[in-house]
């Protein structure tokens, strides 16, 4: 069978630790889809359940995303078992699936390696509009896709098969609609149908796809909820330290068999994991280590204020309205950059792919961008059709992206898939769709040659719309793709050494072709308002330890 587990953000992980139980030590061969694997997920593939796992990313999305060596495991030991998308162009092909047709349009994918492999299993191919214009881009056409089961985590059920359902929707509910056998389905709480009658309008689920409900409160654990106000349900905030557990459970093979024993082995799954999560409460030093503070990396300071200087001027330039950020760094240097153009009175909104449109960008926003405090605060919330679909890939965008990327070349194409040595990175996310569709795009990364590369060896994202590259040494820019690279703001933190020395450095960590001014100068160094600035956006520092910067 076909499982796929809806994130809307909340995920139903109380059916995942269920499946894990009833099916531990067995092979059932499941294609296993969800749009991302991270934190709980990781305990299916980490038993062996799936032959199939099909996803937009695959690793951990906490602090920053990050490789699992979980999956690289997976890869090397069955290479077609795990099958990448984009987000928006996944689903497209649910919405599809639901509605009937074969295929989705897509303004994603094209002229990458994603596309050839989703081609060669049948479930991509590329158009021919059959006119000559450059106002008729290229398109693409994705497979429907149907699962079999789809689970959702929902706010509120009752006996009939309504779901009460919160915005944010992110992939919306498109695997649950087109669900060939449907939907399982855990909530927060069982009310009655006239409870249930005062939330008609958040009923997206027809009742007749649903198979059962169950009542799990806190079911979507360590993942969010989050329950609007006018809702009789009380949401719940992300528990950051368990996405550092699922990190570990992962691949260390003597906490999971802890794992194991106190969850998947006992009679009652509620109360197991009820224990286990008060066993790594008390873990000694867990909480400590997690809590204490810690310096901020020098590099990647540098790194999200220069990138947040080319946000301001990109913004101020192109008069864009709206600034779609990926995760980690990206993230960080949008809030800041929004800061400092509501001091300049420029008005912008940042989205998140997820469906978060005006996000709080002062010291009341949080780090982790898919936060339930960022969804409490969202000027708007919807889902990643409107985010991904309408503002950022839609008719006449006004979208900044603005990505980070694990290699770029001197295409401005974006590797954030696979190494050259076959190392699984983490996959596109939204990336693709961005770098797709954008109006612009920016793109952060480490001024380091094993990050500027001449060809990515895997493009996960056309450069067809970079124009910026900015690292934690320097800039990179051009005027349009087919211009060449530019040199600029290189940054004077290279111990005190002249600008020839900076220059040097440079060069031999990036074999692009580029131009430098005659008489080259270092870009300001961070001002104390700028500091303070960045500080006033993660005042503990509890989310930026010195491992994000590797």
């Amino acid at each position: 069978m076909h499982l796929h587990f809806a994130s809307t953000p909340s995920r139903s992980n109380a059916a995942v630790r269920e499946l894990a139980r009833l099916f531990r030590g067995q092979s059932p061969d499941w294609t296993i889809s969800s749009s991302g694997f991270h934190s709980f997920l990781h305990l299916l593939p980490r038993l062996g359940l799936g032959s199939k796992y099909r996803a937009c990313f695959f690793g951990d999305n906490f602090p920053i995303p990050r490789p699992n060596a979980l999956y690289q495991q997976i890869c090397e030991s069955s290479p077609d078992a795990i099958e990448i998308w984009s987000l928006l162009s996944y689903v497209e092909s649910l919405r599809a699936g639901a509605l009937g047709q074969s295929y989705a349009v897509t303004k994603s994918l094209i002229g990458t390696d994603m596309a050839r492999d989703l081609a060669r299993s049948g479930n991509f191919r590329e158009v021919d509009v059959g006119e000559e214009s450059e106002n008729i881009p290229p398109l693409g056409l994705v497979r429907a896709v149907r699962p079999d089961i789809t689970f959702v985590h929902a706010l509120l059920g009752d006996e009939h098969g309504n779901l009460v359902c919160s915005q944010p929707s992110s992939e919306g509910f498109w695997g649950a609609i087109g669900a060939k056998v449907g939907v399982i389905a855990t909530v927060e709480r069982i009310g009655s149908t006239e409870e249930l009658r005062e939330f008609r309008d958040a009923m997206p689920i027809p009742r007749h796809q649903v198979l059962s409900i169950s009542e799990e409160p806190r079911g979507a654990h360590p993942q969010p909820v989050y329950a609007s106000p006018r809702f009789p349900v009380e949401g719940y905030e992300d528990d950051l330290a368990h996405y550092q557990v699922w990190r570990r459970l992962a691949t260390d093979d003597a906490f999971f068999k802890e794992f194991c024993s106190l969850v998947l082995d006992v009679p009652d799954g509620r109360v197991g994991y009820q224990n286990f999560c008060n066993w790594v409460a008390n873990l000694e030093g867990f909480k400590t280590s997690f809590e204490t503070k810690r310096e901020f990396p020098k590099g990647a300071e540098i790194l999200i204020i220069l990138a947040a200087r080319k946000i301001r001027e990109r913004v101020r330039e192109g008069g864009y309205q709206v600034i779609i950020a990926g995760i980690g760094n990206s993230f960080f240097a949008a809030r800041l950059a929004k800061q400092w153009l509501d001091e300049e009175g420029v008005s912008i909104d940042v989205i998140v792919e997820t469906g978060l449109v005006g996000i709080e960008c002062g010291q009341r926003g949080h780090p982790f961008l898919l936060s339930h405090q960022n969804m409490g605060r969202a000027e708007r919330i919807s889902n990643a059709e409107h985010a991904l679909g309408a503002l950022t890939c839609g008719a006449d965008n006004v979208c900044l992206g603005v990505v980070g990327a694990g290699e770029v070349d001197q295409l401005g194409n974006l590797n954030s898939t696979f190494l050259k040595t076959g190392k699984l990175l983490v996959g596109s996310g939204g990336a693709n769709d961005i770098a797709s569709s954008a109006a612009e795009v920016i793109v952060l990364t480490r001024c380091t040659s094993a990050r500027l590369v001449d060809k990515v060896h895997y493009i996960t994202s056309s450069g067809a719309r970079v124009r910026t590259v900015v690292t934690d040494i320097c800039s990179f820019t051009r005027q349009t793709p087919q211009s060449g690279w530019f040199l600029d703001d290189v940054y004077p933190a290279l111990g005190g050494n002249p600008i020839q020395h900076a220059l040097a450095h440079i060069k031999s960590q990036c074999s692009w072709p580029y131009e430098t001014l005659d008489r080259m100068q270092f870009a300001a160094p961070v001002s104390t308002k700028e500091m303070r600035g960045f500080h006033t956006l993660d005042p503990t520092g509890e989310h930026w330890t010195r491992e994000n910067s590797s």
